[in-house]
């Protein structure tokens, strides 16, 4: 597992954790909890902090398929501070 930072602008940063195949289980996209339809292999996790804390999480990874193999579209699950 590896992290970099991958940018910043107006007062945030923004970082980067790379994971482990099977690292996190596989899992629905959506927002802050709530599901949605297209399962996916989490691939990174992108953070974004501010001076208060964190703003948003984005757990990214590719598409699961019907079939059960892997796509090539990225897909993700993310919270946002409200």
């Amino acid at each position: 597992m590896g992290e970099k930072k991958i940018r910043s602008s107006a007062g945030t940063s923004v970082h980067r954790i790379q994971l482990e195949d099977g690292q996190l289980p596989d899992m629905l996209n959506g927002v802050n909890g709530v599901a949605h339809q297209t399962l996916f292999r989490p691939t990174h996790i992108d953070l974004e902090f501010d001076v208060k804390g964190v703003v948003e999480t984005r757990i990214y990874g590719l598409g699961i398929k019907g079939d059960g193999t892997v796509g090539e579209r990225e897909v993700d699950h993310r919270w946002h501070r409200k």
